[in-house]
């Protein structure tokens, strides 16, 4: 009889390190997660996908820090209307700022 309740290790996912980038804002070096579920990068800090500009060419482009991101969500109110057009994306930036998964630094 088998243990079923064994764990078997050839069935983990790979582990992706992070992808190390700089603010196109503010120029300072942060690192981005890799998410399994998505196999790709997280999108969170990524500028075009929250303009609606987003292609996947190169993830490096234009990627923002949690700083800038949360001063243009509070600061620049007018602009971030503007700029962020689906009311999807507004509200998920604003619940990633509330809920603490943006912070300052």
């Amino acid at each position: 009889m088998t243990n079923t309740k064994a764990w078997r290790t050839d069935l983990k996912l790979p582990k992706v390190s992070p992808l190390i980038v700089n603010c196109f804002k503010c120029n300072k070096e942060f690192s981005i997660k890799w998410v399994p579920a998505r196999k790709a990068y997280s999108q969170k800090n990524n500028w075009e996908y929250w303009t609606g500009q987003f292609k996947e060419k190169d993830i490096k482009d234009k990627q923002t820090c949690d700083n800038c991101l949360i001063h243009f969500h509070r600061d620049d109110r007018k602009l971030f209307w503007s700029l962020v057009t689906e009311a999807k994306k507004r509200h998920r930036l604003s619940s990633y700022i509330i809920e603490g998964d943006l912070r300052l630094s």
